[in-house]
């Protein structure tokens, strides 16, 4: 049996990717639930494309040291619509920015909680949606 830890990020509607509102709160809590579950980790929005994109590109160049041109490369893989807009939020990651994404993602790490587990065997899947010690 293989056991899966589920984080869920609340209130992060796809909507946000295009106007950028809260943007930088998820993706620091993103980025703690990242640093505090088990790995690998999976990251994936409902169709895998722009909240998925942006979050990967803001990883990358926040913990991984990507440029932000190689990040947005990377980003552009995922063919969203929005990818434009993307772009300049990524690249709006900077200096004091970059610093409260970084600041928030740390205080983030005292308040995750996983929301549940998927236990995987015999090749499906069954979702527990319990909260994990």
């Amino acid at each position: 049996t293989d056991s899966v830890t589920y984080f869920r990020v609340q209130d992060f509607p796809a909507t946000q990717v295009v106007t950028h509102r809260h943007l930088d709160d998820h993706i620091a809590e993103v980025l703690a639930i990242i640093q505090e579950a088990p790995k690998p980790a999976l990251i994936s929005c409902r169709a895998g494309v722009d909240r998925t994109g942006i979050i990967a590109a803001a990883y990358r160049m926040l913990v991984g040291g990507k440029s932000q041109e190689e990040a947005i490369k990377e980003m552009d893989g995922f063919h969203s619509p929005w990818n434009p807009l993307n772009n300049r939020y990524v690249r709006s990651i900077t200096g004091s920015r970059k610093a409260a994404i970084l600041h928030n993602a740390t205080k983030w790490r005292t308040l995750l909680r996983p929301v549940g587990r998927f236990d995987c065997r015999d090749g499906g899947c069954r979702f527990l949606g319990h909260r994990v010690p």
